[in-house]
């Protein structure tokens, strides 16, 4: 009779420890954290601001080896993504949103990141991510994904951690305005964005898959940008341009089974030292 209250404890204790802590996260809402980082070295690109959709994969907002869009256009550019927020949101594919800086100004300058937070209210239908942003300086340069990523399970289980790594491999040339060093060059100080020759009907390529690309990229070097540095760095094939990093945000009920589960495994070390001290008394 001496230690059945404290094997009692214990064994209750450790029941309530295994069920917070095997209880498993609401899976049909919640929040993702999104965070794009500009991985370029001092001297080198920006990146304008990231338009970020989690949507239902009916929304492709580009086609390689098609003609861009004017959204796309739009954004190639002048960074701007205004448009192709509002074509999506037309389309009711899902949820958007577009990430700046949060610096004094709105470009990812080398070195910069910054995180939001995207609600998906229904993972087992807006399972997927698109991306889309200017990559400056340039006349129409851009990155983003023509095929929605998935990040969640056909359960609304989350995917992630995941990360997608942007290489100069991926930077697409939109093939709506001609490249020049001295006209419509975007974020180089004395030049203004949209003023060079528009081309109609060119199509969305891979910048390096260009044979002058190299030669364009150099031209660049020595250029003063719009935010007071000069160019000293250019992308090659395989430079890191950006990372964009999604996890979870942990629901608030999730936060408190966690609580459970610690204060519970807690409570079962202090009533296993409760056992082993009565035994040790009625030994």
């Amino acid at each position: 009779m001496t230690y059945r209250t404290p094997r009692f404890l214990a064994m209750a204790a450790l029941l309530a420890a295994w069920t917070a802590a095997a209880a498993p996260a609401p899976a049909l809402a919640g929040e993702i954290r999104v965070t794009v980082t500009n991985d370029q070295p001092n001297g080198g690109f920006t990146l304008a601001p990231i338009w970020l959709a989690v949507q239902d994969g009916s929304f492709s907002a580009f086609t390689p080896g098609l003609t861009a869009s004017s959204q796309i256009a739009t954004l190639a550019q002048f960074g701007n993504t205004a448009p192709l927020s509002a074509q999506f949101e037309a389309a009711n594919a899902g949820v958007d949103t577009t990430l700046k800086s949060g610096q004094s100004l709105p470009p990812f300058l080398p070195g910069e990141s910054n995180s939001t937070t995207i609600d998906v209210t229904n993972p087992t239908l807006d399972r997927y991510l698109s991306f889309a942003g200017m990559v400056v300086p340039s006349n129409d340069f851009f990155i983003g994904n023509a095929t929605p990523l998935a990040l969640f399970n056909a359960d609304g289980s989350f995917k992630g951690p995941m990360t997608i790594s942007i290489y100069g491999s991926n930077i697409w040339d939109s093939g709506t305005e001609a490249q020049s060093l001295t006209t419509g060059l975007t974020f180089i100080a004395g030049q203004t964005p949209g003023s060079g020759t528009q081309i109609s009907g060119g199509t969305i390529t891979s910048l390096f898959s260009e044979p002058t690309a190299s030669d364009f990229l150099g031209g660049i070097v020595g250029k003063t940008t719009a935010a007071g540095y000069t160019i000293s760095h250019v992308p090659t094939s395989n430079d890191l341009i950006a990372t964009i990093t999604i996890s979870s945000v942990p629901e608030p009920g999730s936060l408190v089974l966690l609580g459970l589960g610690l204060v519970g495994m807690l409570a079962a070390g202090r009533a296993r030292r409760l056992v082993r001290l009565d035994r040790s008394r009625a030994s």
